[in-house]
């Protein structure tokens, strides 16, 4: 087991050396949804897998031969990896699809996208809190978790050229502090921080940093994502399945009182039994259960079917899994737990699973990519793809089809909102003869299918 441990942490460590490096060749953006699918494939499986194999604690699962699971997901996490990789880099019709979102001017005008920060934030409200209408409301506060990751990504949009101005810094962080608000009120999940932290990050890079030298920028990215980091940690060590209606207050108390950032780490790093749940699933499928074949594919699909409409819907691996591995002192008809995007192709299917499943989240994710790539300093169309950073991040930890289907629904709306509003406030301009306020006009290199510009050594 020791020997499958240190190659899943020597794969980890390959990916991510593949990322830095492509950056430094200038053939590929340091953030991109692709390296953001990637860390969380080490984050949920990899790492969670590789430190069970050294600790043998399997959290709530009994496996009879922890070491041949471990070597087959071994084998599994390589092929899917690879794949991943090789197919988003083909990204066949990716470019041809990408091209139909339509174009947007950029704009750098501080008060007006303050001022729309602003207008994004009071509306990201009523969306998360007032529509009560089924299916809709749903629906309703993606976009009210979107509208307010984008206000703080329109923030983070002019503040990143001038870090050191203390007005633009007090105005973001103060936005910040009130769309977390908003956005943590009766949550318990922790991607609708993730929204927010992650959408000013990813506006400052394509605003700014992304045509600064490697060190400089790592060393930005480095400084504004430990704050981020560590409210997450501490977030993740004092939150309770048992309290889905926490308000923002009570999640801030919990968090002074009980917070600690070694054990939110630890958690972070553990993958929170995603790893063990894949290795069940290896050992006991097909053997003990019967595969579904390709589910979690399907289920992207009917996934907003409402279960009043189909009373037999059936459910996802997380819900089953919990009966199935018969585990005690839980609620097993209520409780989910997350299975890994490997373990739950190991339970539809197998090694063509694997590779099938690789192949989808390898094209969603490059469209995407390829929509900020079309147009990479208009803020109304990047901020719209990174405004549910979280969902991408929990690509690999399972429920993938969930995952996948919450970031499409949430891209799509919000590109419906920025776009109009991105004309809109070009005309406008143009009527008044104003000129944007545009410090830097970089253009970028190559074609669209080479990746982003070379970046400065």
């Amino acid at each position: 087991m020791t020997f499958v441990g240190l190659f899943l942490f020597a794969l980890a460590g390959l990916i991510a050396l593949m990322i830095v490096w492509q950056h430094l060749s200038g053939t590929h953006e340091i953030l991109s949804l692709r390296n953001i699918t990637l860390v969380g494939l080490i984050l949920f499986q990899i790492t969670s897998v590789g430190l069970r194999m050294f600790n043998e604690n399997y959290d709530y699962f009994t496996l009879q031969e922890p070491a041949a699971a471990g070597m087959k997901f071994a084998a599994f996490a390589t092929i899917f990896f690879l794949v991943f990789v090789l197919t988003y880099r083909w990204g066949p019709l990716t470019y041809k699809i990408a091209s139909k979102v339509p174009s947007v001017p950029e704009s750098n005008n501080p008060v007006a996208l303050i001022s729309l920060a602003i207008v994004l934030s009071v509306l990201a409200v009523p969306l998360r809190f007032a529509v009560n209408i089924p299916a809709i409301g749903v629906v309703a506060d993606f976009l009210g978790v979107a509208t307010a990751a984008m206000a703080c990504g329109l923030l983070g949009w002019i503040w990143a050229p001038r870090l050191l101005n203390p007005v633009y810094a007090g105005i973001t962080l103060f936005f910040v502090s009130a769309n977390l608000v908003t956005v943590m009120t009766g949550s318990f999940g922790r991607r609708s921080i993730v929204a927010v932290f992650g959408c000013m990050v990813w506006s400052m890079y394509f605003s700014h940093w992304r045509y600064l030298p490697t060190r400089t920028l790592l060393t930005r990215l480095a400084l504004l994502s430990a704050g981020p980091l560590i409210f997450v940690a501490l977030y993740t060590s004092v939150r309770s399945a048992a309290e889905h209606d926490r308000s923002a207050g009570d999640h801030i108390s919990a968090i002074q009182t009980s917070g600690d950032i070694t054990t939110g780490v630890a958690k972070l790093i553990d993958g929170q039994a995603t790893g063990p749940a894949s290795l069940w699933l290896i050992e006991n499928f097909p053997e003990n259960y019967e595969y579904r074949h390709l589910f979690t594919l399907k289920y992207f699909f009917a996934l907003n079917v409402p279960r009043a409409i189909w009373p037999g819907k059936p459910e996802p691996q997380s819900v089953l899994i919990a009966n199935q591995a018969n585990i005690q002192r839980v609620q097993q008809d209520r409780i989910k737990l997350s299975c890994g995007i490997v373990g739950v192709a190991a339970a539809e299917g197998g090694w063509y699973a694997i590779i099938v499943y690789a192949i989808w989240l390898g094209l969603f994710v490059r469209i995407f990519d390829e929509i900020v790539r079309h147009q990479p300093t208009s803020p109304f169309i990047v901020l719209p793809v990174g405004a549910a950073l979280g969902q991408v991040l929990g690509l690999a930890r399972g429920d993938t089809s969930a995952f996948a289907n919450t970031y499409f629904i949430t891209t799509l709306g919000a590109l419906l909102i920025m776009i109009p509003i991105g004309r809109f406030m070009t005309r406008f301009n143009t009527a008044l003869g104003s000129e944007e306020y545009d410090e830097y006009g970089y253009e970028l290199e190559g074609s669209p299918d080479e990746g982003s510009p070379e970046h400065a050594a």
